[in-house]
């Protein structure tokens, strides 16, 4: 059966790792380049999740929304 996948965040958590993770075949997340190859899946959409700048500057002075959003898509 193919699929459809509306919703998955393992870009974010890429993004966001310290570890070296990727979308390679054993990077380390729940899926994969060959896991949606045997899983027969069609479409993937990968979410990222912006927050608002208020929520943002509270974790630094220079993070805000547009930043972050330019440095996850950089």
């Amino acid at each position: 059966m193919k699929f459809i996948d509306m919703h998955c965040d393992t870009l974010q958590e890429i993004a966001l790792a310290t570890d070296g993770r990727s979308l390679r075949a054993g990077g380390g997340n729940h899926i994969d380049i060959e896991k949606m190859r045997r899983g027969g899946a069609l479409v993937q959409v990968f979410a990222l999740f912006i927050r608002t700048n208020e929520a943002l500057e509270a974790r630094g002075p220079q993070l805000n929304a547009y930043a972050y959003c330019k440095w996850l898509y950089g």
